[in-house]
């Protein structure tokens, strides 16, 4: 796939050569520039992806103000690691348990 652009690149090239340029300035080095501006254009990044990297410390700040204030709105924490699941269905699964109806 490569060598069919690099064929179709340099067929172009000869095709701009075979042509009588209207003036020499214009066409002085045009090959050496061309290829210059692909290789910036391929370096560059996607405007999307500037403004993900740009945004980075924007939702750092988010995440950091969310933790802060997540510790200082619930003091009461357990020590086990799933009472955030099961806290306050105790109940539910006790009489679920007498029941029978226990899954």
């Amino acid at each position: 796939m490569r060598d069919e652009r690099d064929q179709e690149l340099d067929a172009l090239f000869a095709l701009a050569r075979r042509e009588t340029p209207y003036t020499e300035a214009m066409e002085a080095h045009f090959e050496a520039r061309f290829i210059a501006r692909l290789n910036e254009r391929k370096n560059q990044m996607a405007p999307w992806q500037q403004l993900i990297w740009r945004m980075i410390p924007a939702f750092a700040a988010i995440a950091v103000v969310m933790l802060i204030c997540s510790f200082t709105i619930n003091p009461d924490r357990s020590s086990d690691p799933f009472a955030a699941i099961t806290n306050g269905y105790e109940d539910q699964m006790a009489k679920n348990y007498l029941w029978g109806d226990a899954r």
